[in-house]
């Protein structure tokens, strides 16, 4: 049996200063409804890097790797690149977000955000393939897993390097 992963814990809901990391990956795993659906083994890295705006900063996520394969089967699920508005706190993650005020698509994390934290952004029509949230999972202050939460459908897309 499997030791569970205890994740660095952080007060809910707390807005913090945006600010970049990188993340290397080798195994990736698409959930929808609860079910594993996708399971991939590529090498690759996440870039967040935060972006000067006009009045405002976005932290912009994108999935960098070489393999043609991987990509081409990756983008059926996920943008290879999304933007965020906030940096909020979770229980266990610290949450890049994108809430629209209004939208195409509902779901249960983006409704509930919605009503936590409010809107980041007046309106935004989701692509299947995009979204609302990116997670990161810090161990001992370091970044150990990355997830992306979807609406359009619900779907969770999680990154992992696995020894």
């Amino acid at each position: 049996m499997s030791e569970e992963i205890q994740y660095d814990a952080f007060p809910p809901f707390c807005k913090l200063k945006m600010e970049g990391f990188s993340f290397p990956f080798n195994h990736v795993e698409i959930w929808q409804n609860g079910t594993k659906i996708d399971e991939l083994e590529f090498k690759g890295f996440i870039q967040c890097e935060i972006i000067n705006a006009e009045k405002e900063q976005i932290a912009r996520a994108s999935i960098l790797c070489t393999a043609v394969i991987f990509i081409a089967h990756l983008t059926q699920y996920l943008k290879l690149a999304s933007d965020y508005d906030a940096l909020i706190t979770g229980d266990h993650r610290l949450q890049y977000i994108r809430i629209p005020e209004k939208t195409n698509t509902i779901c249960v994390g983006l409704t509930m955000m919605q009503m936590l934290i409010g809107p980041t952004i007046p309106e935004r029509d989701f692509e299947p393939n995009e979204p609302y949230c990116c997670n990161v999972f810090l161990k001992n202050q370091r970044v150990a897993k990355v997830s992306f939460s979807l609406c359009n459908p619900e779907r969770l897309i999680e990154f992992t390097y696995q020894i």
